[in-house]
């Protein structure tokens, strides 16, 4: 029977409130903070690692495009080329880049139809100022994603200074050589060099090497990889930020800064004799190459602001794939190299002939 209540009848029972006590709530986001904590992780890992396959097989791909251009062509492409054009008094070369070996690799990466649509009797360079902008309309605003890691924390495109075309910038370059010394380390025993003028930039003078197999104004076949294909670097990951010797990040990949993918080099020679001009002094590293100098993981190469990042050719290898960085073997192969990997080992690997068997490594 109902309660009964003297005064207003038969007394109602009262509804229960609808929702969450403030300690309920405060328990149900404490409980979804911990598994976004222990999730969270796992899942950047897991993107992470899809990523670091993704730039792998991105390096695969183009150290098999090489091997498909040398089986076609009977050599290994110019690492980077002057333009070949020669300008009054004959013979003279002009002081203008000519093509890297990304050029002659497109038709092996599936990209015939951009090749042909290029000019070698002009300039290479996306740069309004060079051959009155040479190819640079031919690739401005065009990304190559299969030359660009994932993983890298620099932009894909850049504008080509002074307000010139937006190009693709590679976080791949082929491998020169190595570098005969090295500051704080011990010499390596390398003669086929370049050393940089230092000129106006201070605390680094460059070296470019011709003793790799992706070299300036020379092509080398396999019969010259005396070492065995196994173990001689053709491409390295070059896809972080460096820091100059004023403590300020910039670029320092493969095309940059001025050239993009497309461009090679400005001087014409090799070793002692690689110079801007057929009297001068001065020479110009070749863009989308490196000369190995420094350990792998390098952000602080010590060279100093402004044009100097553009002029010298020692482009350390660096990712930010946790603890190093990614090479491509002349044998087909790919390895992820350790930032602590001993940098003699490193110049010999980038060494065609040094006669040092390394082993496993």
């Amino acid at each position: 029977m109902p309660v009964l209540d003297a005064v207003a009848g038969p007394r109602r029972r009262q509804p229960r409130p609808v929702g969450f006590t403030l300690i309920e709530l405060l328990v149900t986001l404490s409980i979804i903070g911990l598994i976004v904590a222990l999730v969270l992780p796992a899942v950047l890992m897991s993107r992470e690692a899809a990523r670091r396959a993704q730039c792998k097989n991105q390096i695969k791909q183009i150290v098999l495009a090489i091997h498909n251009y040398h089986g076609t062509v009977g050599c290994y492409p110019l690492g980077g080329r002057n333009h070949p054009k020669p300008m009054p008094p004959l013979p003279t070369p002009i002081a203008a880049p000519g093509f890297s070996f990304w050029v002659g690799l497109l038709p092996y990466l599936e990209q015939r139809q951009l090749f042909d649509t290029l000019d070698p009797n002009v300039g290479a360079c996306g740069d309004p100022t060079t051959n009155g902008g040479g190819n640079g309309p031919k690739i401005n605003g065009i990304p190559l994603p299969f030359l660009y890691c994932p993983s890298s924390s620099m932009p894909m495109m850049e504008s080509v200074s002074p307000g010139g075309f937006t190009v693709m910038m590679p976080s791949y370059l082929g491998i020169s050589g190595a570098s005969a010394t090295t500051t704080g380390s011990a010499s390596f025993p390398e003669t086929r060099i370049r050393v940089f003028p230092p000129g106006t930039c201070t605390g680094f003078v460059g070296e470019m090497s011709w003793g790799g197999l992706l070299l300036a104004n020379e092509i080398k076949r396999t019969n010259d990889a005396k070492d065995g294909t196994t173990q001689i670097i053709l491409i390295g990951e070059t896809s972080d930020y460096v820091t100059d010797s004023l403590g300020v990040k910039a670029r320092m990949d493969a095309g940059s800064t001025n050239g993009g993918w497309i461009r090679g080099t400005d001087s014409f020679g090799t070793q002692a004799a690689y110079k801007t001009t057929a009297t001068g002094t001065s020479a110009s590293r070749s863009f989308n190459l490196t000369t190995i100098m420094h350990p792998i993981g390098t952000r602080k190469p010590g060279i100093s602001s402004g044009g100097c990042f553009n002029t010298f050719p020692n482009r350390p290898l660096l990712s930010l794939h946790a603890g190093g960085a990614h090479v491509g073997m002349a044998d087909g192969a790919v390895h992820f190299l350790s930032d602590n990997m001993d940098l003699t080992v490193l110049k010999q690997l980038s060494t065609r002939d040094d006669s040092a068997p390394l082993g496993d490594f």
